[in-house]
């Protein structure tokens, strides 16, 4: 059996239309406004309210805008090899069809596992760092008592009870149908996209011009101390160790954490099978939703930075306080605006849950139906055809992990590696597909998305994710590969046996 193996499209169509009611997702259910939304509901989260700050106080100062700027530009260049791909291949796995179809099966389920394993961990992680360090305080604040905990204790074991509320709601959500999820997700990202335009107008009123200055501060070397080797970095042994913060080095140093900040938009490419004209919409919807996200992204970092000098911030940091959007508004003297910017973060990190878990069950889906995993992932409702399974499965490990584990920030970095690594081989898959088009004489419509400059954007942004990933640490990696053999050995070891490519001539 060739592991190379590739499915064409026109196949991947007539699995998915000879499926019984059982085995279907809901046709024709999303607009690309629904897809703009999931790509706005995961990616605007962590980044505005936290990550745009910190970098500014720690790393970069006001040059935090060119971090912005170089990982807006691999973020974009990678989104438009989804988006042709995703216009060739309308079908519920995203990265993984697409792989399928171009560079074959085993390079299909390593892009497939890293994007299923990447929503899942998020989502998990999300669900546990908005309980814990949003709603509980918040719940707090409320009544008025700082002893306030949804921790409860079971037979001496202490159990968290803050993210099995809410990932508790998302299981209902998805259950209850893709309409339903995607209109309560539209609701939200409108919520909490006008809470943010609010607290941008709120903050312009104090941005000083003086605070840009210097927009690069002067480089400050990192201490000469000895690191452990699984401390350091790929990028930093490179370079050495002594990398430090500001000037134009802080701002290479910092752009990998500034793209975190995008990570699981690329879930919208797993509605391909509920949108309404997925070759269209799908890709329009990524693109205008990694718009608005960068555009939001960008402009309310500008006015965070406006705001606090970097004196201000240097006290924060030398004080131990939160560095996040709304330490801004409270140095500012504005607490009610923090309060306001607290509830977008509820709001903002609730919607990270709900989408990861909604590209969780789309792309189990996807992959169930090739006989890469197991076949219940692949059974929907009949009413609603929604993956009831694949959620319950999901969120009900979710929920476990969650709860009983005091942090899951560990797994962070392990997350990041996962969505770079499916990234890479998407972007190198372009150069693959276009060079095999021209062999069949293929001719694109002349309304196609196609990726400029093939094939050096393609392979210079497939390049690109390899640096960003280059910037994990060595332990990270070790888990990354030890994670990818386990991915390897379930291939050959069940994978490769059930695919339903064994049963094509």
């Amino acid at each position: 059996m060739d592991i190379f193996r590739k499915k064409s499209v026109t196949e991947q169509l007539q699995s998915m239309e000879t499926q019984d009611q059982s085995h279907k997702l809901k046709a024709n259910s999303l607009t690309w406004v629904n897809i703009a939304a999931i790509a706005m509901a995961t990616a605007i989260g962590a980044g505005i309210f936290t990550i745009g700050a910190r970098t500014i106080a720690t790393q970069t100062g006001p040059a935090v805008i060119l971090s912005w700027v170089i990982a807006g530009t691999i973020c974009f260049l990678s989104t438009i090899c989804y988006a042709e791909l995703g216009s060739l291949v309308p079908l519920a796995g995203s990265g993984y069809n697409y792989t399928y179809t171009v560079l074959g099966e085993i390079w299909a389920w390593i892009v497939g596992a890293n994007l299923w394993i990447e929503y899942f961990l998020a989502g998990t992680l999300v669900a546990k760092v908005w309980g814990a360090y949003y709603f509980t305080p918040f719940i707090a604040r409320l009544t008025g008592d700082p002893d306030f905990t949804l921790t409860i204790s079971v037979a001496g074991i202490p159990v968290d009870l803050s993210p099995l509320i809410l990932l508790s709601v998302v299981l209902a959500l998805i259950i209850a149908g893709v309409k339903i999820t995607s209109l309560f997700n539209s609701v939200l990202v409108a919520i909490k996209v006008a809470i943010i335009l609010f607290v941008i107008v709120v903050g312009i009123f104090f941005v000083k011009w003086s605070n840009f200055v210097p927009f690069i501060p002067e480089f400050v070397p990192a201490p000469v101390e000895t690191v452990a080797l699984a401390e350091n970095t790929p990028f930093g042994l490179l370079l050495g160790q002594n990398v430090g913060a500001f000037g134009l080095m802080g701002v290479l140093v910092a752009t990998p954490s500034i793209f975190y900040a995008y990570l699981g938009f690329e879930a919208a490419a797993t509605a391909g099978e509920e949108a309404k004209d997925p070759g269209k919409n799908v890709p329009k919807g990524l693109l205008i939703g990694l718009g608005i996200i960068t555009l939001l992204y960008i402009i309310t970092t500008l006015v965070v930075a406006g705001m606090v000098s970097q004196a201000e911030w240097a006290d924060l940091v030398a004080q131990g306080r939160p560095l996040s959007l709304s330490s801004a508004f409270d140095i500012r003297g504005l607490p009610w605006a923090g309060a306001l910017i607290d509830i977008g973060a509820i709001i903002g990190l609730a919607t990270v849950v709900l989408m990861a878990f909604y590209g969780f069950t789309r792309a189990g889906f996807a992959m169930a139906r090739d006989g890469m995993i197991l076949k219940f992932f692949f059974k929907t409702s009949k009413k609603r055809q929604a993956p009831v399974a694949a959620a319950v499965i999901g969120c009900g490990i979710a929920m476990i992990l969650s709860s009983l584990f005091e942090t899951m920030l560990i797994i962070e970095p392990l997350i990041s590696l996962t969505w770079l690594g499916a990234f890479a081989i998407i972007c190198f898959a372009i150069p693959v597909l276009r060079k095999r088009q021209a062999a069949e004489g293929y001719v694109p419509p002349a309304n196609a998305i196609r990726v400029p400059g093939n094939p050096a954007l393609p392979i210079f942004a497939g390049l690109a994710c390899i640096w960003l990933a280059s910037t994990a640490k060595l332990w990270v990696w070790i888990d990354y590969l030890i994670l990818l053999a386990v991915f390897i050995i379930w291939y050959f070891g069940y994978a490769r046996r059930h695919s339903t490519m064994n049963q094509l001539k």
